[in-house]
């Protein structure tokens, strides 16, 4: 193998068809400027193991594992957060492609995040995407015999700009579009601080069975909001949005639980209690920034800040 390889994915932010989404309704979505590196080489000692360290966005190591090459056993490791979907990544990787790492060199396997894995913006899919693209295995392959979802993460990773994602009969169909509204600047991304279980809120999810109405008006509201050229209508977009799925959900929109007085609209992004939500208003950018920083709520970003629109 080559001395060194470099594999790196974006992170991901779900705009609209949270949840229903997984039932076929379209969904706006954009790659973040963050994403995740994997880095391969070489590494000396005694052969046939594979030593991996995961660094955070301040290059700190938060998990370390001695693997056996073999099997993908782990003999060491260190570290508060779990291994298992590591471990399980690599082994699918070698049931989908038998030569992945067929060899008996150690090596040297460093993962390094852009951002925090707090944020919610896809350190698993981003982990998934990198480890398919090492083993030259498919990524929706391996993603979906790991993790329940709609899978949209996966094809944000490798999007170079905002896409439209659907599920139709069960196989991913998304293309990239040129979503950056004349208004963007007015589009604000703010973290919330309570990371949310997206695997856990799916769970939940597909316990219940929810008209199929209900997704083709997502589906509905997805199309408007791409095609909305004026910001008073990309506000109303945005509530009609959490009305509907705070209906269906029988849960709380954000705005209402945090920021009633809030001039403009704010929207859950992805499952519903934490991570980002987006903001949009018509007043003045800045102003908006100030109302957020006001009631505590530091993490900040502008349209252009956190979207990969090129």
């Amino acid at each position: 193998m080559p001395d060194n390889l470099h594999f790196y994915s974006h992170g991901k932010l779900l705009l609209s068809g949270e949840y229903f989404v997984l039932n076929g309704a379209k969904a706006l979505a954009t790659p973040t400027r963050f994403g995740q590196h994997l880095e391969v080489r070489s590494a000396s000692g005694r052969d046939g193991l594979l030593f991996w360290k995961s660094l955070d966005e301040k290059g700190h190591p938060f998990l370390t594992v001695t693997f056996e090459l073999d099997d993908f056993k782990i003999l060491e490791r260190q570290g508060e957060v779990p291994h298992y979907l590591l471990q399980d990544a690599l082994r699918g990787a070698r049931n989908l492609q038998k030569d992945f790492i067929n060899h008996k060199a150690n090596l040297e396997v460093t993962s390094r995040l852009e951002f925090s894995m707090g944020w919610g913006l896809g350190s698993s899919s981003t982990l998934i995407y990198n480890i398919a693209s090492w083993a030259k295995a498919d990524v929706f392959d391996l993603y979906f015999s790991l993790l329940k979802g709609s899978g949209y993460d996966i094809a944000s990773a490798g999007a170079k700009k905002p896409i439209v994602y659907q599920l139709r009969n069960n196989h991913a169909v998304w293309n990239e579009i040129d979503f950056h509204p004349a208004f963007a600047d007015h589009l604000l991304f703010v973290y919330l601080g309570k990371k949310q279980n997206s695997q856990q809120a799916v769970r939940q999810y597909l316990n219940n069975v929810y008209p199929t109405e209900l997704s083709d008006q997502i589906t509905a509201l997805t199309e408007k909001m791409i095609s909305a050229g004026k910001i008073d209508d990309f506000i109303a977009l945005m509530k009609e949005h959490e009305a509907v799925l705070s209906s269906a959900l029988r849960l709380e929109m954000v705005q209402t639980l945090y920021f009633a007085d809030f001039p403009g609209a704010v929207k859950s992004l992805g499952a519903w209690g934490g991570d980002f939500v987006m903001a949009c208003s018509a007043e003045n950018p800045a102003e908006i920034k100030k109302y957020f920083s006001r009631k505590g709520f530091q993490t900040l970003f502008k349209f252009s800040e956190i979207a990969l629109i090129s």
